[in-house]
């Protein structure tokens, strides 16, 4: 009967602890979103020259994070392409977030084949 009593305490603070996790609030730096909605980081990947004009709103996973400040990552599409995201000009540090989603909005620049969000407002979610 203890070993119930006990296990059932430990189920219940492990379950708190979870639902605490996942209610806490996105961490929210930069500007207010002003795109109306997001665009699949593998539309722009794959049609980046779409996506060059204006600012876009995209999310994806963080792979990999400026160690120091935390001031740019790279955000994977899922079928392994990458787009940097530089966020230093906002002249902040951040934590940091790798394994995480980062919702990130900016100007899309592209160099060759690689890419870059010289992102506006940034939010982080685990």
């Amino acid at each position: 009967m203890k070993n119930i009593i006990l296990l059932s305490v430990v189920l219940l603070v492990a379950g708190i602890g979870a639902a605490f996790v996942a209610l806490r609030p996105a961490e929210v730096f930069g500007e207010p979103f002003r795109v109306a909605s997001a665009t699949p980081l593998q539309a722009i990947t794959a049609n980046p020259g779409n996506y060059l004009v204006a600012d876009v709103r995209t999310e994806g996973r963080i792979v990999r994070q400026c160690p120091s400040s935390g001031c740019w990552f790279f955000l994977d599409d899922g079928a392994g392409r990458q787009v940097r995201v530089e966020l230093g000009h906002l002249g902040r540090t951040f934590a940091q977030h790798i394994g995480g989603i980062a919702v990130v909005e900016g100007r899309l620049t592209q160099s060759g084949k690689d890419l870059e969000i010289i992102g506006n407002g940034v939010q982080f979610r685990n």
